[in-house]
């Protein structure tokens, strides 16, 4: 495939994870907060405050797909470094 494909592809999945996690926020009923719990940063919270063997294999994943992907992960599956994305290419 294209570079261009590749990117669309990553750019119509980060917009899908940032609308997904705007909307948890939105929504604000709990089934929709089980969602946001498996970003990285409330697992690595709740592996630190409260070791659990779920906690331990998501941070292990999370870890893994950045270690693979790089900086795909962040600024695809991340919603902050979609945001940073979305405002580099405003500034250009």
């Amino acid at each position: 495939m294209d570079r261009k494909v590749y990117r669309r592809i990553r750019i119509a999945v980060a917009v899908g994870v940032f609308s997904l996690t705007a909307f948890c926020f939105i929504a604000g009923n709990e089934r929709m907060a089980r969602l946001l719990s498996l970003q990285p940063g409330p697992v690595l919270v709740r592996l630190v405050t409260n070791f659990t063997l779920s906690g331990l294999f998501l941070t292990a994943g999370f870890f893994a797909t950045a270690f693979l992907f790089g900086r795909y992960f962040c600024a695809t599956l991340c919603p902050l470094g979609a945001m940073q994305d979305a405002a580099d290419s405003f500034r250009r």
